[in-house]
């Protein structure tokens, strides 16, 4: 693990003992979007040694990890990848603290070394072109239908996937030709994807906002908020910069 800086070793140990003293991290449990996966499990070690704490990251589709918080998994802190799954949890009222963390913007994304040569998003037209996507009640596949209706494409997906990782694995694995992912996952250093340029996605309305929020039954309050000071702070917006998000 990376060596903290002599500051945050000292708001660590404060931190501790806000949360219990004896010298014992708490586990704070963070239910997060799987776009999120690449940074959150690199950054996990360090984000440890900051804030004192043990993560326990779980990865699935905003829409599933909202409705599991509501249903009463044992979550500390959600991240979504869009404020309307971000929703669900705060009408059910158990988060609070909602807090921008990062953007993210679409990308066209194909099989390494492009077998069936698809140079722009027009292309995903083509009889010839196995598409999946995004299921449209998660986040990536509502701005990808998006997407689709403004440029006025015709497409047929082979399959529409529950969450990111699934629809870029299918691409990944030689099942499907391209689909319509994050410019985060072409960040992720994999070297079984690649990305062909989609200028049409250049548009504030087609991003994912990641909101943050603190799951109200928490028993380590004070952990959870300073995490998401951590994901919103300077290193926060550095860390989510190399990865290939945007600022919130």
């Amino acid at each position: 693990m990376r060596r903290a800086a002599s500051v945050a070793a000292l708001f660590s140990l404060l931190l501790v003992a806000a949360c219990g003293g004896g010298g014992e991290r708490p586990e704070l449990d963070v239910f997060a979007a799987s776009s999120l996966e690449p940074v959150l499990s690199r950054w996990a070690p360090e984000i440890e040694e900051r804030l004192g704490v043990e993560l326990s990251l779980s990865f699935a589709s905003s829409t599933v990890v909202a409705r599991q918080v509501v249903e009463g998994a044992p979550a500390d802190v959600l991240i979504t990848a869009d404020r309307r799954s971000m929703q669900i949890a705060a009408d059910a009222g158990v988060v609070d603290d909602r807090r921008p963390v990062a953007r993210n913007r679409l990308a066209l994304v194909v099989r390494a070394s492009n077998p069936v040569r698809i140079r722009s998003v027009r292309d995903l037209q083509r009889s010839d072109v196995k598409l999946v996507l995004c299921d449209p009640d998660v986040p990536c596949g509502r701005l990808a239908a998006n997407l689709i209706e403004r440029v006025g494409l015709s497409v047929r997906p082979v399959s529409f996937e529950e969450n990111v990782s699934a629809a870029i694995g299918k691409v990944a694995l030689g099942e499907a030709d391209a689909t319509i992912a994050y410019a985060s996952d072409l960040r992720a250093g994999r070297a079984d994807i690649e990305g062909v340029a989609m200028p049409e996605a250049d548009d504030p309305e087609l991003e994912a906002v990641y909101p943050a929020a603190v799951v109200r039954r928490t028993t380590h309050r004070a952990a959870a908020e300073s995490l998401i000071e951590l994901l919103t702070s300077s290193r926060g917006r550095a860390v989510f910069g190399r990865a290939g998000f945007l600022a919130p």
